[in-house]
């Protein structure tokens, strides 16, 4: 609450930040990265004309955690007036969960092509366009997710006579 912010625009977000000018500023390159990346990576040019996301971030690590929202380090809010990304331990851009990603990256698809599409089309995007990784100027795609790599380690493999036979 005492703390000095630090306000940034770039060409797509919105940056209120409580992190350094220097950080704030690593923040902001590393949000045009990672948005760079997924139109690099999903071959599409998403409309400039899209609604700004807001982004907050801020070292939000205390006894009393106003903006915890079950313990992540970044969370993604959807808004009719603009999306907003919340990340709070104070690490910019690394705060970012696999799955605040995917949610960007499918907001982002939506505002760019309102066409219907399957659902399994936007998560699967989502989830390719969230294992970018930046890394300076660098954004590496298609880097494996770790829940996903545990997901198919647990997975049960089961004949087809016993999926038929599921009740």
């Amino acid at each position: 609450h005492a703390r000095s912010w630090v306000a940034l625009r770039t060409a797509h977000y919105d940056i209120v930040s409580a992190l350094s000018v220097e950080e704030t500023r690593s923040l902001a390159r590393d949000l045009e990265v990672f948005r760079a990346g997924a139109e690099h990576a999903l071959e599409i040019a998403l409309s400039p004309e899209t609604v700004r996301t807001r982004v907050f971030a801020f070292d939000g690590r205390a006894i009393i955690r106003p903006f915890d929202m079950r313990g992540v380090s970044g969370y993604f809010l959807p808004s009719l007036e603009g999306d907003a990304i919340v990340l709070r331990t104070g690490e910019g851009w690394g705060d970012a969960t696999d799955e605040l990603r995917a949610r960007h990256v499918r907001q982002l698809l939506r505002a760019h092509d309102a066409r219907k599409r399957p659902l399994w089309y936007e998560e699967g995007l989502g989830a390719f366009a969230s294992s970018i990784n930046v890394r300076g100027w660098e954004a590496r795609v298609g880097l494996p997710r770790t829940d996903y790599v545990m997901l198919l380690r647990d997975w049960h493999r089961s004949s087809l006579q016993e999926l038929l036979t599921t009740e």
